[in-house]
């Protein structure tokens, strides 16, 4: 915990998602896009990520997604579970589910 606040208190207003990569997917670990953030930019074709293999799985508190397309986060490590969509250039600032897998579509 960071300046002594409760983890149950929400932030005064959410920051602004720093995600400037070019049709990218990125997630924080702490909720209002603070804390550590990963990145994932497919190359060429959709892809399924295993989380859970890049050390963020059950890990994501907020996300980005700065493509026109939809990236959907996935409770399955391969893509298969019920998928909670983030449509192209929005984001959810407080992802309550333990996300283990995002599908990107391009």
């Amino acid at each position: 915990m960071r300046s002594g606040r409760s983890h149950h208190q929400p932030a005064a207003h959410a920051a602004t998602p720093d995600c400037t990569f070019t049709d990218a997917f990125c997630a924080w670990d702490q909720v209002g896009y603070q804390g550590v953030r990963f990145n994932v930019v497919p190359l060429g074709s959709s892809a399924c990520v295993d989380l859970a293999e890049h050390g963020w799985g059950e890990r994501i508190r907020c996300a980005c997604n700065n493509s026109n397309l939809t990236a959907s986060l996935l409770t399955s490590i391969d893509c298969t579970a019920r998928p909670y969509p983030i449509d192209g250039k929005t984001g959810r600032s407080d992802i309550t589910f333990k996300a283990n897998s995002v599908f990107i579509q391009r």
